[in-house]
């Protein structure tokens, strides 16, 4: 609502100086006015249109990269969103505010009734005497003059002579219905109470009013229409929705008008003019959502744009819904950065969104990231040259890449499928028992001439294994993990117990997901995804402590989001969360923690470790 107000506000605010600066000196007395109205209620709408091809599209394959950095988990199950209801009796800014805006809508609305009022007394008080479509009022001891609707109003001490031009005048404010222009700005007048805007508007069609009437009036006898207007000063109605003949005010504008030129017709073309900027409005409304703007922070829930990613996780899914939306959200709002947080080991990269006024974290650096279509500012930890790994790092380096190229890919040729099955051998390989024939072959694949890019990887890790001479755990583990997961052997192979902790498998892949405990049987995995949906939806409404409400003085809907799997073991474990306020995340990872131990996924048989991601709704009225 705020955002929709300051952009009407600001619209209005342009079209205004377009019309100060080049047509309120012209003599296009019926064009300004139309300018006037439609502009008014262009800004009133624009604001709410959006054009799809306006917008600022983000490309899908532009993904933030950091050196020789890779990630290892696989897309999780995304869960049905969990939706909590709480109620915040606290009153905060928000209220305030919009009390005010009500109370001051109320006001204005009483001021208008009231001289909507007045004039209704004038006519049933006053003798009335009907000409033609009109009646005219004549006000007992008064020098005033003014219409409304049909009805003209003038004062008993207006002679004849003057009566009959002010008359003429009347009768074209009644003719092209001047009055309905009027009301239509004492309407936004009540709403946009505070919008000093609208009142601009109105005062600019009142005088056009004026200068159309005396346009039309004054073909008859200028002459006395001139008297008319340099007589003595008459009282007239304070009323912004009448249209008075005199009006001290204006009075040197009009005459000023009656004697000017009439414009040339080419002035016409600035008109023209309204068409460019009209457009730019609609990119700009377009391009802006109220989601992506500087909002209240009950409102703008800047946890909807953070994710994190594991060390060879594919930017796939859900998530990459999240990153696009983050980035364009980044692109439309200079006023916030991104901050791209590595763990200390290096394992995992946390991406998430703040104002530019927060305190930098120590050890960020700022860099920019750019594209085609818009660019943000980001701080990071960047890693040191190796990556933080001692020595090793580059080896391990080299099988990140094997792993990456490979999902890049999605098949194995039968030259990259010999690459693999020799990288397995020669992790079975008795050290006390040199197979030549292994080398011979390990050779044979380096030296082919002709390599795919996977190949060439592959070649480039065995380079690296046969110079550093002695593989740590670490890189050991990281290895046969990766065989584990592409060689023909599967999870049948003999480092699966090794490495059962280390591999996750997608929902897209996986033979039977993980099952709350005591479960019926289902005849799909459909089925069976449903009801851990339910449970999952049941436990957490449950168990949530929805006082938080209250706590943190909450309103609107606040957004968490969950990741956690479920191991091998059946284990709740790695529990992330990230909301608009600690205490959200918090209560977020204790309530999953109290999950109760699955019965664990499993793949060609084995048990397994398996991904998920929850979102939770805090709905706080």
């Amino acid at each position: 609502m705020i955002h929709y107000i300051i952009q009407t506000i600001a619209f209005q605010l342009v079209f205004l100086i377009f019309y100060e600066v080049f047509l309120k000196k012209e003599t296009f007395f019926n064009w300004n006015r139309i300018y006037l109205l439609s502009t008014a209620l262009l800004s009133l709408i624009l604001p709410f249109v959006k054009v799809d091809s306006f917008k600022n599209v983000v490309s899908q394959n532009y993904i933030v990269s950091f050196p020789k950095l890779a990630f290892e988990t696989q897309t999780p199950i995304v869960l049905d969103e969990v939706v909590l209801q709480g109620v915040n009796t606290s009153y905060d800014m928000l209220w305030y505010i919009s009390a005010i805006l009500i109370l001051g809508c109320a006001l204005a609305l009483l001021y208008f009734l009231y001289r909507i009022i007045s004039i209704v007394k004038l006519i049933y008080k006053n003798p009335k005497t009907k000409q033609n479509h009109i009646r005219i009022v004549q006000m007992l001891n008064s020098s005033a003059a003014f219409s409304f609707f049909n009805y003209v109003f003038l004062g008993e001490k207006i002679d004849a002579q003057n009566r009959e031009s002010i008359l003429k005048h009347e009768l074209v404010h009644i003719n092209q219905k001047h009055t309905l222009d009027l009301l239509f700005f004492e309407l936004l007048r009540i709403v946009f109470w505070f919008n000093p805007f609208v009142y601009m508007y109105q005062n600019r069609t009142s005088d056009l009013h004026e200068f159309i009437a005396d346009s039309k009036a004054v073909k008859n006898n200028k002459k006395q229409y001139y008297e008319n207007l340099l007589s003595q000063v008459f009282d007239t109605k304070a009323v912004s929705f009448i249209n008075p003949f005199f009006k001290q005010s204006l009075i040197k504008k009009r005459i000023i008008m009656l004697q000017k030129s009439k414009s040339k017709q080419y002035q016409l073309l600035k008109y023209a003019l309204l068409i460019p900027m009209v457009l730019g409005m609609l990119v700009y409304a377009s391009c802006s959502d109220e989601s992506n703007h500087v909002k209240k922070q009950d409102e703008l829930n800047l946890s909807q744009y953070s994710y994190s990613l594991k060390k060879g996780e594919e930017l796939v899914g859900a998530k990459k819904e999240i990153h696009n939306n983050y980035e364009a959200f980044l692109k439309n709002n200079p006023e916030y950065v991104a901050w791209a947080q590595i763990s200390s080991d290096e394992s995992e990269i946390t991406y998430s969104v703040h104002s530019k006024l927060e305190e930098i974290p120590e050890g960020l650096t700022r860099t920019e990231v750019s594209s085609s279509n818009g660019s943000y500012l980001m701080y990071t930890n960047l890693p040191n040259s190796n990556n933080g790994r001692p020595e090793s790092g580059e080896l391990l380096n080299k099988i990140d890449a094997v792993k990456e190229q490979i999902e890049v890919q999605g098949n194995i040729s039968d030259k990259e499928e010999k690459g693999i099955e020799l990288l397995f051998n020669m992790l079975t390989l008795n050290a006390e028992n040199v197979n030549q024939k292994l080398i011979e072959d390990v050779q044979n694949f380096n030296n082919a001439k002709s390599k795919s890019e996977l190949h060439q990887r592959i070649s480039d890790l065995f380079l690296a294994i046969q110079e550093q001479g002695n593989m740590s755990v670490e890189e050991e583990l990281s290895l046969k993990t990766l065989l584990t997961l592409v060689s023909k052997a599967g999870l049948n192979s003999s480092f699966y117990e090794e490495v059962k902790d280390r591999i996750e498998i997608p929902f897209a892949i996986i033979d039977k997901v993980p099952e709350f405990p005591n479960s019926k049987a289902f005849a799909s995995q459909e089925e069976s995804k449903v009801f851990f949906n339910n449970k999952i939806n049941m436990f957490v409404g449950q168990n949530f402590n929805t006082e938080l409400a209250n706590t943190l003085k909450l309103s609107g809907a606040q957004k968490i989001s969950v990741f956690f799997k479920i191991g091998h073991d059946g284990q709740i474990k790695d529990i992330k969360a990230r909301a608009s306020h600690p205490e959200l995340e918090a209560e977020a990872i204790r309530v999953v923690s109290m999950l109760p131990t699955m019965v664990p996924g499993e793949q060609n048989g084995k048990q397994v470790t398996v991904p998920y991601y929850l979102p939770i709704k805090f709905e706080v009225k």
